[in-house]
């Protein structure tokens, strides 16, 4: 299970920055891409850095950004994991 103090973290995080308007409306935090349990099963671990997602992401309802979404971790961690 992907760590919940990380989850909060970032959430409070995503709403100081959405006050401030830097924020996409209707997006949420996004801690990685990819299959999340093949990653922590993996003997090889690789990261890589990249740029948020577009406004087009959030557009096309790639990730699901229901109002429920930041309250259930195990739905937030799936949405993340399944982008790809």
């Amino acid at each position: 299970m992907f760590d919940k103090q990380l989850t909060r973290l970032a959430w409070e995080h995503f709403d100081e920055t959405s006050l401030t308007n830097k924020g996409i409306k209707g997006s949420i935090p996004i801690l990685f891409f990819g299959n999340y349990e093949r990653y922590v099963a993996s003997r090889i671990k690789v990261i890589s850095v990249g740029l948020n997602p577009s406004k087009v992401e959030f557009s096309e309802k790639r990730f699901d950004t229901g109002p429920n979404i930041r309250y259930d971790n195990d739905a937030f961690i799936n949405t993340l994991s399944n982008y790809f």
